[in-house]
């Protein structure tokens, strides 16, 4: 493969580069990666004015330099934005004691051997000094014989705790695994919690989770083998995590695990489904393109 001819992949490397350079340079405040991206951008402004005044392709290397600096500046920028422990307004920099919390459920319920597990975006907390917005997302243990759904505005008593570090040399990093998902608390709250309506402020991803959901329903309707109805799920929709620790092994062992995992079986699938009702060669050349980047936009 000729590098050269693959210019998306160049820029792709230098904003990763940006994001996996974050770790060690978290201490710069945003202010100064901001500073560097407009200084950058001006300077390869005026290099892209002075070489259209002069009518020549000049600063071969300065254009370049400057451009794929701007990259790095900006996955640096991305990481800092994403990073929960920047957010003054994030739970995990809130050191009143909380009395209850008001959050909004945005997964499905996924049974667990003892309860049953979800996430939700916290909203409101309420302390001694009354009730404070705040940020953050909350994995939660309940037990109530209702199911809570996506979108479901729920009051909760108590206070979520925050997950804890590895307390063995080389155990898995819960904690860390878990910060990646934008979520540092978990909270067992039984059925200590009132559903008190319904919002709707992610109409597009609720949509999806609840086409995700009746599949999942439908599936476990049609398939009654327990361990058949899991690799169909991960299979279909990318659900592992009900996956039987004896099953991930033995796919592992055969070298077959990319099988269940996201790949370019379930875009295919996705694409195909879109091509089943609408042939994009039969559109006009505008509403080709139209058709085609929304699809690559869903999968």
């Amino acid at each position: 493969m000729i590098f050269s001819e693959y210019p998306f992949l160049r820029y792709i490397f230098f904003l990763i580069l940006g994001i996996l350079i974050y770790p060690a340079v978290t201490h710069f405040n945003a202010l100064f990666w901001v500073f560097g991206l407009g200084l950058s951008f001006t300077i390869y402004f005026l290099l892209f004015l002075i070489n259209e005044k002069r009518k020549v392709y000049g600063f071969k290397l300065g254009l370049p330099f400057f451009a794929l600096v701007q990259l790095v500046l900006f996955g640096l920028l991305m990481a800092q934005r994403n990073d929960i422990d920047q957010n003054p307004q994030h739970l995990v920099n809130f050191e009143n004691s909380i009395l209850a919390y008001t959050a909004r459920v945005s997964g499905q319920d996924e049974p667990k051997p003892k309860s049953i597990a979800n996430r939700i975006h916290l909203d409101e907390v309420f302390t001694e000094d009354g009730w404070k917005s705040i940020k953050g997302e909350v994995l939660i243990y309940h037990r109530s014989q209702f199911p809570l759904q996506v979108g479901d505005f729920i009051l909760v008593k108590g206070s979520p705790q925050a997950i804890q570090d590895p307390t063995a040399p080389f155990e898995f990093d819960y904690k860390n695994f878990m910060r990646r998902q934008k979520i540092s608390h978990q909270h067992f709250i039984g059925e200590n919690f009132q559903v008190l309506g319904k919002v709707n402020d992610q109409p597009i991803n609720s949509f999806f989770i609840r086409i995700r959901s009746a599949m999942m329903n439908r599936l476990d309707s049609k398939i009654q083998h327990p361990q058949a109805i899991q690799v169909a799920k991960a299979l279909l929709l990318g659900q592992k995590k009900d996956l039987e620790k004896e099953i991930s092994d033995a796919y592992a062992t055969a070298g077959a695990m990319h099988i269940l995992a996201v790949s370019g079986l379930h875009v295919g699938i996705i694409y195909g489904f879109f091509f089943l009702f609408i042939k994009p060669y039969r559109l006009k050349k505008t509403n080709r393109i139209l058709y085609l980047s929304v699809i690559i936009l869903l999968i």
